[in-house]
Order: C-alpha cells, then sequence, then structure tokens
C-alpha cells in the first residue's frame, strides 16, 4: 500500500486488508456452522486449503508489481533502521498500547467470546455463530471506518491519537460491562467492544507517518510483534485465570470470567494510561 497509494490512503486501506481478514473470520460463524451439517470438519479443511492456493496462484500470476528505482540497501542498514525503530520512545508508547488492547479485543473475539457467550449468556451454538457473525459485521465497519477517519486527520495535519486513543477507551468501557456479566444486550455490547477496539489498526499509519517511505515494513513488522503477542498473552492469560476453577457440567465457571476478563482489562487500561502520559512524543513530525 505504501507503494501503490499516496500517504492520506494509507489508513484506509489498511482497514479494507483487515475487513479481508474478517470477512474470512465471518465464515467461520454461520456459514460454518451451516457446513458442519452436510460435511465433516476434515471435508471443510481440506476446501479451505485448496481455496488457499488457489488465492496464492491468483496472486503469484495476476497482481503486477509496483515498478519503482531504488536501491537495495544492505542487511547491515536494515537492521540500522530497526534499531532507529527501537530507540524511539514513541515507538514503545504505541506498540504497549497496541498489544494490551490487542490482549484484550483479538483475544476475546478469537476464543473467549464463544465460551463466555456459552457459560454466562446461555447461548447455544447457533446462537453463538449468529452472535460472532454480528461481531464480525461490527469489525469489518470498525476497520473501514476508523481507516477513513485516520485518513481526514491526516490530510489536515492533524494527528490520529486521539482516534486511537479514544477507541481503546470507548472499547474498555464495553469490556468493563462484560467483565461483570452483565448478559442483556450482550451481542451489542460485544459488537460495540470490538468496533471500539478496530481502533487499534489506527497505530500502524500514525507511527510509520514518522519514519521514511522505505521503512514502513519494518514499522508495520515491529508493530506486528507486539499485535501477536498481546494477542497470545491473552489468550493464554484468560485461559490460565479461567482454568483456576472447577469446570462445570458444559464449560468453565461463570464466576471466573470476572476475574479472566477483568485481568484484561487492567491490561487494556494500564496501556492507554501509557500511551497518553507520553502523547507528547506523538505530535506530528
Amino acid at each position: 500500500f505504501v507503494l501503490w497509494y499516496p500517504a492520506d490512503r494509507i489508513a484506509f486501506m489498511n482497514g479494507v486488508a483487515f475487513s479481508a481478514g474478517a470477512l474470512g473470520a465471518m465464515t467461520a460463524t454461520v456459514p460454518l456452522e451451516l457446513a458442519l451439517r452436510a460435511f465433516g470438519w476434515r471435508d471443510i479443511f481440506v476446501a479451505l486449503a485448496v481455496a488457499t492456493i488457489a488465492v496464492a496462484a491468483v496472486l503469484y500470476f495476476f497482481v503486477p508489481e509496483r515498478k519503482h528505482e531504488r536501491k537495495a540497501e544492505t542487511l547491515a542498514l536494515q537492521l540500522a533502521g530497526v534499531a532507529a525503530i527501537l530507540r524511539d520512545p514513541a515507538f514503545w508508547r504505541v506498540g504497549i498500547a497496541l498489544c494490551t488492547s490487542q490482549a484484550a479485543t483479538v483475544a476475546l473475539l478469537t476464543l473467549w467470546m464463544t465460551t463466555w457467550l456459552r457459560d454466562v449468556a446461555g447461548f447455544s451454538l447457533a446462537e453463538v455463530a449468529q452472535a460472532l457473525l454480528a461481531v464480525n459485521v461490527a469489525l469489518i465497519a470498525g476497520y473501514l471506518g476508523y481507516g477513513r477517519a485516520a485518513d481526514a486527520v491526516a490530510r489536515r495535519g492533524r494527528s490520529a491519537l486521539p482516534l486511537f486513543a479514544g477507541g481503546i477507551a470507548c472499547a474498555s468501557a464495553c469490556l468493563a460491562v462484560i467483565a461483570f456479566g452483565t448478559t442483556a444486550g450482550s451481542v451489542l455490547t460485544w459488537a460495540l467492544f470490538i468496533f471500539f477496539g478496530a481502533a487499534s489498526t489506527v497505530a500502524y499509519p500514525m507511527l510509520s507517518r514518522r519514519y521514511p517511505r522505505g521503512m514502513a515494513g519494518r514499522v508495520n513488522t515491529c508493530m506486528n510483534i507486539f499485535t501477536f503477542m498481546g494477542t497470545f498473552l491473552g489468550q493464554w492469560g484468560a485461559g490460565l485465570i479461567l482454568n483456576r476453577w472447577a469446570p462445570t457440567a458444559t464449560g468453565y465457571d461463570p464466576a471466573a470470567y470476572f476475574y479472566a476478563f477483568g485481568a484484561l482489562w487492567l491490561a487494556q487500561l494500564a496501556g492507554l494510561l501509557w500511551l497518553l502520559a507520553g502523547r507528547r512524543l506523538l505530535a506530528p513530525p
């Protein structure tokens, strides 16, 4: 995207890419639940593998390369660029906030939301699939909406920090409601939680604009470390806490979710406060 599109469209294009991933996640909701009525899980996995190979072939044979003249950097220069990123205090403010936010939003969406709906809200398998579908629609709306908004503020020469921080703050408020076990309007609460959590993607273009264009790949890679580390720690940490309680006949003890989700809420809030404490470092360069 950095090679093909102007700087004031990067955030929206990132939103489009993330939305494509969310479309894939949507297939694991109601469509998968319906497919399992006619096919075994092995058949579905084989079909997904074939589809993945087909997409890879299309990318290789039909997607054009962007022709540009640029002198290749040596490995030493590439590593020096990474070191410069890691020495930037602003990078750590954004990265840690991204890590703790993803530890809550992505970890819960990809793993623990389904068990909460089953154990706390009492949803059936079909109802869980429908809720996941609705929440993934909210996720796509969040990706696209925050992408457009981030590009709009960039065109005006303003920082996207309020979008990033505001989204995390609103997601944190929704997570507090969920952690306390409020089941009334639970699908809407989860949808809002994930919608606001999509603001985390604003961190990528916001930070990339601080560095030369040729370093965009390294910036995104460094940010991805925080994203995947946060997701893993959130998934693992919540499970570690849930397993401290004896399981019920159908799943985890509903009382355990207050402590597991509460821990993720505290982590998300701490990351937000860390970000805001260094907001002066994140002024547009």
